[in-house]
């Protein structure tokens, strides 16, 4: 049985419902976190399909954030999206690398691509 529910930890709102809405409407069950203590408290509670994080969150980066889920074994299933911004950082992307994320997307989001890789993730 797939598992269609998807964490979006995101601290910019704008680009939050960007992220959800294509999410929603297409009929997957959408929680949110709007910092990283939010995103690893709901995924070790909600075990969702797939997380997608936002690079830069308020006090960590979403890399911290995906490390520490990709080490615990409670959690190590999870499937992560690294979210980037429209810049290409290759710095950013090269710590990235070191969490091992299941993937990323480029800001600005465009609905046909995040979904196609989230279906390609569950």
């Amino acid at each position: 049985m797939v598992n269609n529910t998807i964490l979006v930890a995101e601290s910019c709102p704008d680009n939050m419902c960007l992220i959800t809405a294509p999410l929603r409407d297409s009929g997957m069950r959408v929680i949110i976190a709007t910092d990283e203590d939010e995103a690893v408290k709901r995924a070790v509670h909600e075990q969702p399909g797939v997380l997608i994080v936002g690079s830069e969150l308020c006090k960590q980066s979403g890399t911290i954030v995906c490390r520490n889920l990709k080490e615990s074994p409670e959690t190590s299933s999870i499937r992560i999206l690294m979210l980037h911004c429209g810049k290409s950082d290759t710095a950013q992307q090269k710590m990235d690398d070191l969490c091992e994320p299941d993937g990323y997307i480029q800001k600005p989001v465009e609905d046909s691509r995040l979904l196609e890789i989230i279906s390609r993730l569950m």
